[in-house]
């Protein structure tokens, strides 16, 4: 007689992103703006992004009320990814930066999705990628960098008149202008045609998790 096979165990239903929950470190931006303590839990009611003070404080966005959100990520090769969300309120004289811990994301990912999704929805501008000062800070560092070498080997190119010289210069004037093509294409600050286009610049799934 063959023993019946043990029931197998349901998996618990996904939570979904009104279900989640992430906590940030309290910047002094966030402080003057009402929230107490030294850490916010934020999470979603609905279509309202809401920010609670550990020690008191409570800030309540509604999607419909955002002007303009970005969404931004800072990957580096040693270092875990910088992971930020600005948020312009109406009426509102200053944006607000949410910005996880970089080592427990928790459910920064979902949350956030879910509420630019909204502000989409509502007509809100939903960007993403860096702001433009600090990508052509950027620029100016890396491609003029370049670009001043190129300048610096195309003079002596020049008096020098050796074949190898302009070789050389033809090289760094080339990854010069890759460099600038490719932070252009990845990094240039862009208005979202759909949400989906942010997940790039959210955590992985496997990240989301606490």
């Amino acid at each position: 007689m063959t023993k019946p096979r043990p029931a197998r165990r349901r998996r618990p239903p996904a939570a979904s992103p009104e279900d989640r929950r992430f906590t940030i470190k309290l910047s002094r931006a966030l402080r003057s703006a009402g929230l107490r303590g030294s850490a916010a839990e934020i999470g979603l009611e609905g279509e309202v992004l809401v920010l609670s003070g550990d020690q008191g404080g409570r800030i309540a966005i509604p999607a419909q009320e955002v002007e303009r959100i970005r969404i931004v990520s800072y990957p580096a090769r040693y270092v875990p990814t910088d992971y930020r969300t600005r948020i312009w309120r109406t009426g509102e004289p200053r944006s607000l930066v949410i910005a996880p811990e970089t080592r427990r994301t928790g459910d920064y990912g979902p949350v956030m999705r879910q509420f630019a999704g909204w502000v989409f929805a509502n007509g809100g501008e939903v960007l993403r990628g860096p702001s433009l000062v600090r990508l052509l800070a950027q620029m100016i560092w890396t491609v003029g960098s370049l670009a001043l070498i190129a300048l610096v080997l195309l003079g002596g190119a020049i008096v020098e008149g050796r074949w190898w010289m302009w070789l050389i210069t033809a090289f760094v004037a080339g990854l010069a202008g890759l460099l600038f093509v490719g932070l252009y294409r990845t990094a240039w600050p862009r208005r979202v045609t759909e949400p989906g286009q942010l997940d790039e610049y959210l955590p992985p799934a496997q990240e989301t998790r606490r």
